[in-house]
């Protein structure tokens, strides 16, 4: 089977400066991150950062590097997880690889031979049905990014529009946290969206302007 090749752009915005350390924990992840000398584990539900991270640790690297998405795994071979000895290998949400043999042997070949290596996954105990793969993650260190409360994502709003040089006030974070979806990605998409649109408008980011990018795109989606 002829090998496939990911067409992969990491997010620009995904780097450790603009990760916010709601912790120390996550600090010293950061840090861990930032000299990697042996595989890493990054485990936490979704909208915790776990990507960004991950794409960060691309974005940071010297060496040849390689990111996989392990949801987004349909069309693509086994094999490109082959001959990355020289790379740094992020491997993104890899619960989704349970069952698949094809691409446990693949993971197993490639815990033999990887040091620099960051895996993720949305559990602790990653639930995959090869024992040994299963044993050779269990022994690599893990952290588990918790999920921020109501002030620390207040924080990291804040953290992500200073970072993109946006001048969005406190009470519009304020109106984004009671309003729309508390995943944290969607609120960072959202302040994406309102730098755009502040920019198109010539205008300032306001509660006004947040409200009406909110009317639009949830009038689109029942509509759509």
């Amino acid at each position: 089977m002829k090998q496939l090749h990911l067409p992969i752009s990491l997010e620009p915005n995904a780097t450790y400066n603009n990760y916010f350390c709601a912790t120390p924990y996550a600090t010293k992840l950061v840090n861990q991150l930032r000299s990697l000398t042996a595989p890493i584990i990054i485990s936490g539900e979704k909208g915790t950062g776990k990507t960004h991270l991950l794409q960060a640790s691309c974005h940071h690297t010297k060496r040849n590097w390689f990111y996989l998405n392990c949801a987004n795994i349909a069309s693509t071979c086994p094999s490109i997880l082959e001959n990355l000895d020289s790379h740094l290998v992020c491997i993104d949400n890899v619960e989704f690889l349970n069952k698949n043999k094809k691409w446990e042997e693949a993971l197993f070949k490639l815990l033999l031979t990887s040091s620099q290596l960051i895996l993720s996954t949305s559990s602790a105990q990653i639930p995959l049905h090869r024992a040994d793969v299963t044993s050779r993650l269990s022994a690599i260190m893990t952290f588990k990014l918790p999920n921020l409360n109501d002030q620390e994502q207040h924080k990291a709003l804040q953290h992500r529009a200073q970072k993109k040089g946006i001048p969005i006030a406190p009470e519009v974070f304020t109106w984004m946290q009671k309003n729309l979806p508390r995943n944290n990605q969607c609120l960072f998409d959202f302040i994406d969206t309102l730098e755009i649109e502040s920019s198109r408008e010539k205008r300032k980011p306001s509660i006004m302007l947040a409200k009406k990018i909110w009317e639009a795109t949830t009038s689109t989606e029942k509509t759509g």
